[in-house]
């Protein structure tokens, strides 16, 4: 008597799937991981800053698309924001890098549409690695979620350092300002805490 197990057809769909195989790994997986992209603000326009007015071209461009990673690259690390002569007390004792994302973040989240026009700038000083750039009247009008349209600027001194072939913002001065809605009163209005 002959016993069939049946296992010549299972033989043969067993040496199909390992021949499958071995060409899958002979030619690498089908489904391999890419590296992840960075993340970036591709929307937004970007001007390499080779040049101090680029810097302040790419602060428009960040705050009219609400982009913190286009405001955080056009600043230096060391960045100080320094207030018109208000009174404000302490609130800007110490106003660096740091405090000045943070309010970024916030007003971002108050406001439907921000756009700064930056008037006529002019060299104030000029260095091979800074410039000093002076804005007789900048105006921020920001849109909030309630709709009111509020403008904030006046007059200013921004520092431009310069570090590996790229300018960022050091400092933003106002000392200089008279305005009553100036850079320093839209900070404070945030109320960042220290």
């Amino acid at each position: 008597m002959i016993v069939k197990c049946g296992l010549g057809k299972s033989r043969s769909n067993l040496w199909i799937f390992a021949l499958l195989c071995g060409m899958i790994l002979a030619n690498g997986c089908v489904f391999t991981p890419r590296d992840p992209e960075t993340p970036d603000d591709t929307d937004t326009e970007w001007v390499s800053p080779t040049e101090p007015m680029n810097v302040l071209a790419n602060i428009a461009f960040a705050l009219a698309a609400k982009t913190t990673t286009n405001y955080e690259n056009s600043l230096d690390d060391d960045f100080t924001f320094f207030p018109d002569g208000g009174d404000y007390g302490d609130y800007f004792a110490i106003w660096d890098f740091d405090k000045e994302m943070k309010a970024i973040e916030e007003l971002y989240t108050l406001a439907t549409a921000i756009d700064i026009q930056w008037g006529d700038i002019v060299i104030d000083a000029q260095s091979s690695d800074l410039n000093i750039l002076e804005a007789d009247n900048y105006q921020m009008t920001i849109t909030y979620l309630s709709g009111e349209q509020v403008v904030f600027g006046g007059g200013a001194h921004f520092y431009m350092s310069l570090s590996g072939g790229i300018w960022k913002l050091e400092m933003w001065d106002e000392s200089v300002n008279t305005s009553g809605n100036s850079g320093g009163q839209l900070r404070k209005n945030l109320n960042i805490e220290n």
